[in-house]
């Protein structure tokens, strides 16, 4: 049941009348409040159980803003009569601040940040050229999993196989196997690091307040500070042109290590190429 109270005389009642659903067999907040009421609209007034008030009748706009027109040919939609509806047609604020920041989805713009000088690379093995026939994205998330499984630990191609699923000849787990023992002599001779630890869960606050969630998937710790690094199985010509497009996600994941862990600096972020056994190095990248 609705009640409505009022308090001065000077206030007013403003009641939307969606006659449209007169006669639905499916009951509305409406339908309940004119049947119990026996409200009705008369010339000038408002009839409710028999007696009529004075009251002001404006019948809705259902015409589109001038703004929004359809394609030639195409009649003009209505709008909806349910659900919200736009008050004034208006373009939607560009800079508001986002509830949840996934880092994955953070790219940069080409030419945004010059790495000149600065991002160094390192080659840790041969290009990884296995009879994959997987391709895409299923290609990425297969060689991400080889050096998550396989990272830090010796014989576990039937592991591996177990994880993803995926059916691949024994000379092709081998080659997989033997680009995660590179890397991983790499990863142990280039930091001396007292812990490795990967897949790493991400949760915190950005600058303005949004919720940072994420998956880092290699993070470094030595004597000094910490490393942050990326697996991407990218394959592209110019490597540090897409360094640069990933740079705001390993800021991201930078900021959230610097807060989580404040007793050690963050002495730089990496992506590992999977495909070209290879390494680029951004020394000082996300120090306080």
């Amino acid at each position: 049941m609705l009640y409505v109270a009022l308090t001065r005389a000077r206030e007013k009642v403003i009641v939307e009348w969606p006659s449209h659903l007169a006669g639905k067999e499916k009951s509305y907040y409406w339908s309940l409040l004119v049947g119990s009421a026996g409200m009705a609209l008369e010339n000038g007034g408002m009839r409710v159980n028999g007696k009529t008030f004075p009251c002001v009748v404006n019948p809705a706009e259902t015409d589109l803003a001038p703004s929004v027109a359809a394609s030639e040919g195409e009649p003009i939609a209505q709008l909806s009569t349910i659900g919200r509806r736009a008050i004034e047609y208006h373009p939607l604020p560009s800079e508001l601040t986002p509830e949840t920041v996934t880092p994955s989805l953070l790219h940069g713009e080409p030419g945004s940040v010059s790495l000149e000088g600065n991002l160094q690379e390192e080659t840790y093995g041969s290009p990884l050229e296995t009879v994959l026939e997987v391709v895409g994205a299923d290609r990425g998330l297969l060689l991400h999993k080889c050096f998550e499984v396989l990272g830090g630990r010796s014989g576990g191609v039937d592991l591996l196989e177990r994880a993803t699923g995926v059916t691949i000849d024994k000379k092709g787990w081998s080659r997989l196997d033997g680009a995660v023992a590179d890397f991983e002599r790499w990863l142990a001779g280039r930091f001396q690091p007292l812990r490795v630890v990967r897949e790493v869960p991400l949760l915190g606050l950005d600058v303005r307040g949004s919720v940072v969630s994420g998956v880092l998937d290699l993070l470094v710790e030595t004597a000094e500070g910490y490393w942050i690094l990326d697996h991407k199985s990218d394959i592209t010509d110019d490597r540090a042109a897409r360094f640069e497009s990933y740079l705001p996600q390993l800021r991201c994941y930078a900021d959230l290590i610097r807060k989580a862990f404040p007793g050690k600096p963050v002495l730089g972020v990496a992506i590992h190429w999977i495909s070209y056994g290879k390494v680029n190095l951004l020394p000082g990248e996300g120090s306080a």
